[in-house]
């Protein structure tokens, strides 16, 4: 059966409370945590979303939702090093939220640094994948931290004056097989912004008197116009639009 079309307004609900160990919160108020990725505490913030939020909560039950929720990540990470959907939360999630798309937790690892050992490479938990689609075929499968690092680009950018740290994303056929037992989005952030940058760093270096920035920006969109349409063929996505 083919996924329903995705909503990317009501994508975020099941990012974390899928990977979770279990229900949380007070007659079903739930805080859904952002704290596993760059836009958490240490970005000057921890954005999160409460889940079921009325107004017959008061302070102590939002205080009591937001420290389960972390609790219950922290708990995931300490017994297993990795944050991991469980189907049966999945479809609970998706059951309770009614999430047309769900971000789930199955090996990948956000940011422009992931993983430090090639094997990294092969960290996608297809049959994990294939497990969440069984139980919700008709809920799209999303990809938050599943991009490729481009070895070429973070070799550039040092090599500018850059200092980012060399490591290994998600490898291309690692995602095609995700692609067919039911991923239907993939985000796909760093490795486009690492093409920029590199462009844009050997443009401004190569001509290090050009004031005018419409030629290094030219030169920054082409690379990550590559990249894209590189992803799109490998993803299967060129051709598709109607």
């Amino acid at each position: 059966m083919a996924p329903r079309p995705v909503n990317a307004r009501r994508e975020f609900g099941c990012i974390y409370l899928s990977g979770q160990v279990g229900t949380t919160g007070r007659h079903d108020l739930l805080f859904l945590s952002l704290l596993m990725e760059e836009r958490g505490a240490r970005g000057g913030g921890a954005p999160g979303a409460f889940v079921g939020l009325t107004t017959e909560y008061g302070r102590d039950d939002l205080v009591r939702a937001v420290l389960e929720a972390l609790l219950s990540n922290f708990a995931a990470c300490s017994r297993r090093g990795e944050l991991r959907c469980r189907p049966m939360c999945a479809e609970e999630c998706v059951v309770r939220t009614g999430v047309d798309a769900l971000a789930v937790a199955v090996g990948t690892s956000r940011g422009s640094v992931k993983f430090t050992d090639e094997s990294g490479g092969q960290r996608l938990r297809i049959n994990l994948i294939a497990k969440i689609r069984k139980r919700l075929p008709d809920t799209a499968q999303v990809l938050h931290g599943s991009s490729s690092i481009p070895v070429d680009a973070v070799a550039t950018i040092n090599k500018q004056g850059g200092s980012v740290t060399p490591s290994y994303g998600i490898d291309a056929a690692q995602k095609q097989a995700g692609i067919a037992q039911g991923i239907r989005k993939i985000n796909q952030g760093p490795e486009s912004q690492l093409a920029w940058t590199a462009a844009l760093r050997s443009d401004l270096s190569e001509r290090p008197a050009e004031v005018e920035p419409s030629s290094a920006i030219a030169a920054a969109m082409a690379a990550m116009t590559e990249i894209v349409r590189e992803r799109m063929r490998e993803f299967g996505s060129a051709g598709q639009a109607r």
